[in-house]
């Protein structure tokens, strides 16, 4: 549970840029961390090891991955010089 989101964040980080290319990227990140609120919740609330707990962290792999490619390229655009 903790190595699968790892391994898939690695994958998604780079795979995220070229998707997003061209897409208003503020709202890509506003909705990951939503997402990643929701399977956060999801994890919380899985009473034992089952799908919902796998599916959970595998879409948080994929939202941590995002977010960090994303957020890395967005925040000097958010503070003033």
């Amino acid at each position: 549970m903790i190595s699968v989101p790892a391994l898939l964040a690695a994958v998604f980080a780079p795979v995220v840029i070229l998707v997003a290319d061209g897409l208003d990227r503020r709202r890509i990140l506003a909705s990951l961390v939503v997402l990643l609120t929701i399977t956060n919740l999801m994890s919380a609330f899985a009473s034992i090891l089952n799908w919902m707990l796998l599916t959970a962290r595998v879409v948080v792999g994929l939202c941590m991955g995002s977010i960090w490619a994303i957020a890395g390229g967005l925040a000097p655009r958010f503070v003033p010089q």
